[in-house]
């Protein structure tokens, strides 16, 4: 039996092999999100690869104490489907990969659904042509840790997630994402803001990702909140930061529904950039 063969006579195909990465990336999964991503084009062929998985106890669904298992399928790595998953990448890309699983929280599960949503939101934007995307990292993967000439110690930067764009006249630009989920106090947000301003300007950041300027997304789910982490977005004055309710995605990242301190109206990501104060 080969490494892609499994219990059950199941041999992993390459859409497999991407469902499984996607689960050891993002942690957690729905059915829905599975085919929203493309990975399935209708239910009934996700339901059945999915229902062969589990058989081969490769993958398993959660149930969530947040009352999500009524509305939607949630689904996660096993053991197993890491250990073989691994097993299948060279040793530097299985060192970044292979954190920890953590156990699974009310908190974990809603971040992690949350931070699928705002992909799939890009994909979409992408696909209908607005933009181009040129890569997507998990926090896995876009997790950096480094040292900085005259500081001390270890820097650990790890959003979100990160995605780099291609606007159509050619602008490339740089996000890192924060998905809020108001679990963090705002002392502690205040100081991410101003952690990401001076990544932003040091060597190692220009080493990974050029001399792209970086911007910043924050996307939180409620409108209080949502004014106080524009107000303490001031703190990275240097960083142009686009906030937006998680809600509003479903209208199109491009759709007017950005603020930040520059702004007093909303305004779309995508358009001229003097408009969005960003110099």
């Amino acid at each position: 039996m080969t490494r892609n063969q499994v219990h059950f006579n199941l041999e992993l195909q390459p859409r497999d092999r991407a469902l499984l990465l996607l689960l050891l990336e993002q942690r957690y999964v729905t059915r829905d999100q599975l085919i929203d991503l493309g990975l399935f084009a209708s239910v009934g062929r996700c339901n059945a690869r999915l229902l062969q998985l589990l058989r081969a106890e490769l993958i398993r669904r959660v149930r969530s104490p947040l009352g999500l298992e009524a509305r939607a399928a949630i689904y996660a790595l096993t053991g197993k489907g890491r250990s073989l998953l691994l097993s299948l990448f060279e040793p530097d890309s299985r060192d970044r990969l292979s954190a920890s699983p953590a156990r699974d929280t009310v908190a974990l599960l809603s971040h992690s659904l949350h931070i699928t949503t705002v992909r799939i939101a890009f994909l979409r934007e992408a696909l209908s042509g607005a933009f181009r995307i040129d890569w997507w990292l998990s926090e896995l993967l876009a997790k950096h840790s480094f040292t900085e000439p005259g500081t001390r110690g270890q820097h650990v930067i790890k959003p979100d997630a990160a995605v780099r764009l291609a606007e159509s006249t050619g602008h490339i630009r740089q996000f890192h994402i924060e998905v809020d989920c108001g679990n963090v106090s705002l002392p502690r947000m205040a100081a991410r803001f101003r952690s990401y301003q001076w990544y932003a300007q040091t060597a190692a950041y220009e080493e990974v990702y050029g001399q792209v300027q970086l911007e910043l997304l924050i996307v939180t789910s409620g409108r209080q909140r949502l004014e106080r982490l524009k107000a303490l977005s001031s703190e990275a004055r240097s960083l142009p930061t686009h906030l937006s309710l998680l809600s509003d995605l479903k209208v199109g990242i491009t759709a007017p529904i950005w603020t930040n301190t520059h702004s007093d109206r909303p305004y779309p990501l995508i358009e001229a950039r003097e408009k969005r104060g960003v110099s």
